[in-house]
């Protein structure tokens, strides 16, 4: 090996590391002092220099020129050389861009004696705010803490040395990416062993799925009431009055004077809650789902699957297998009992209120009109509430469209799927639109208030009218002079009265000429609007023409 390959910091490293290798290496040479100048600039090619790095000093005491007690000291972090060392590299493969840096954790396996690390800006553009080594004992050395340290642009290194004499079991780093991705390599360096970088994978680890304990059937005791399901589906309740070991149980059936001897395991022990199906207990509202609905009071449950149930309207309790039986619930797919709820439905719109609720989804809704309840899935209910999401309220006006014509009303109610109940001005009965194309009454849209004059061309011809009311989709409702009925236009559609118009300057009072194919009248203007018209009463005429003021002259 040239003496130009010597790396100093090996030596040093060395040195710190173990006592015994300290002794033998105390009077080493100084490695500049073994370079030819052929072999110097080439080591300063190979060798990058790390950021605030000094130069490795070596001072000696001497006495009349003779060394006596030579000692070596450093710096914290001396010149690097990565050559002729055991290393590994692992990556980052995606920096995070969150603010203030995000912690990265290298395992090194297995923990070693380490000389020194090198990180390189793979791709992209980061910052690199705090390196530190993780000893095996849990302690921690810093190698880099300068958070104001600027970004590295892809291809930058960062070399840094590790001064612990101790073995090295991690590396954590935290590291901010500046653009749209980042990777950032680490190389760890050993000159005692050979170790492994592997990233760790520091994600919140999921807990454990929750599993539900197993369903113990209770045992059968002497004294128990049970429920026996014979071969032919009928079922006999009793109570045991004595067990063997065999598996058998004498039992007294309700009604029957002889004993019966019945296998335990076809017996079924009343309990409190049903162990399968809904689970529903002894008293809870139920509900049985087949090509009918009933609903009814459950009044026992048995550990073999079955429960007596009262039906409403029976005298006779019926049982009944537990899955073929929903328990009642208070709240299901958003919509509680007692809520006043909305349903569509191709013969109309109907309101009313939940009454009862169950585990599968049904509920039951008495509707207004209605003496009887219906059953209709609680995700196709809409929930009543005060205001739509763009501000449509109950009781306040608003105004909607059907077949393009306008209708202003009262609002009635409004519900969760964005409909909205209304009943029109002059009408009983409810209508029903959705709320993002309706309009609520305002009190002033733009440069218009209510009671505004205005101008407004409808077909061919022009009317003066006065603004009624507003809405906020725009619509203004109109009376036009000389007429008790409503007319319903856009507000870009009319122009307000104002003093003087302020193209032509003609002004509310003026004298103008006006000379239509040849012919010159004079007159007086009575209004102007801001739309360009003026309402003119020529002299002589008592009647009042409109006009483009660009039509005149003052």
């Amino acid at each position: 090996m040239k003496p130009s390959l010597i790396v100093s910091f090996l030596t040093t490293v060395t040195l710190l590391h173990s006592p015994a290798h300290a002794q033998v290496l105390t009077d080493l040479p100084d490695p500049s002092s073994m370079m030819s100048s052929d072999d110097s600039s080439s080591n300063t090619q190979t060798n990058t220099t790390s950021i605030n790095n000094t130069n490795q000093n070596r001072t000696s005491t001497q006495d009349n020129g003779n060394s006596s007690d030579s000692s070596i000291s450093q710096s914290s972090t001396p010149p690097l050389s990565m050559s002729g060392i055991f290393n590994s590299t692992a990556t980052i493969p995606s920096v995070s861009r969150k603010g203030g840096g995000t912690v990265y954790h290298f395992d090194l396996q297995p923990a070693t004696f380490l000389s020194g690390v090198q990180l390189t800006i793979k791709i992209g553009k980061a910052k690199i705010y705090s390196v530190t080594a993780l000893t095996r004992n849990g302690g921690r050395v810093e190698l880099k803490k300068d958070s104001s340290s600027s970004a590295m642009d892809s291809g930058s290194q960062l070399q840094l040395y590790v001064a612990s004499v101790e073995d090295i079991s991690a590396i954590e780093i935290r590291a901010e990416s500046f653009g749209s991705e980042a990777a950032i390599d680490l190389s760890a360096y050993s000159d005692i062993n050979v170790a492994k970088l592997i990233l760790r994978d520091d994600s919140p680890v999921k807990p454990p799925t929750p599993v539900a304990p197993p369903v113990v059937k209770p045992a059968v005791t002497v004294g128990d009431r049970v429920l026996w399901i014979r071969s032919d589906g009928n079922a006999f309740y009793g109570t045991v009055l004595e067990i063997f070991q065999s598996g058998d149980a004498r039992v007294q059936f309700d009604g029957y004077s002889g004993i019966d001897v019945i296998k335990v395991a076809d017996l079924g022990k009343r309990i409190n809650c049903a162990l399968s199906g809904d689970r529903f207990c002894t008293g809870e509202r139920v509900l049985l789902w087949t090509d009918n609905y009933y609903a009814g009071t459950a009044i026992s449950v048995y550990s073999n699957g079955y429960a007596t149930i009262v039906f409403d309207g029976y005298a006779q309790a019926s049982t009944i297998d537990v899955t073929k039986v929903s328990r009642a619930v208070q709240s299901s797919s958003g919509i509680s009992v007692g809520d006043r709820v909305g349903f569509t439905n191709g013969d109309g719109s109907y309101i009313g209120t939940v009454k009862q609720i169950y585990q599968n989804d049904l509920a039951f809704v008495l509707f207004d009109g209605y003496t009887t309840t219906s059953a209709i899935k609680a995700k196709n209910l809409f929930r009543q509430q005060n205001c739509s999401d763009n501000g449509i309220c109950v009781g306040s006006r608003a105004i909607f469209q059907i077949n393009g014509a306008y209708y202003p009303g009262v609002v009635k109610n409004a519900f969760s799927n964005g409909q909205v109940a209304i009943i029109a001005d002059g009408y009983t009965g409810l209508n029903y639109a959705d709320a993002k194309s309706m309009g609520r009454s305002v009190s002033r849209l733009g440069n218009l208030n209510i009671g505004d004059r205005l101008e407004a061309r409808v077909g061919d011809s022009d009317y003066l009218g006065i603004v009624r009311e507003l809405f906020s989709n725009n619509v203004v409702k109109i009376q036009f002079d000389g007429y008790t009925g409503y007319n319903y236009l856009q507000a870009s559609e009319i122009g307000k009265q104002v003093n003087c118009e302020g193209a032509s300057n003609i002004c509310t009072g003026d004298r103008v000429v006006w000379r239509p194919n040849g012919q010159i009248y004079t007159g007086t203007v009575r209004s102007v609007y801001l739309n360009g018209k003026i309402a003119v009463q020529f002299d002589g005429y008592t009647g009042i023409n409109i006009l483009n003021a660009t039509e005149v002259s003052k």
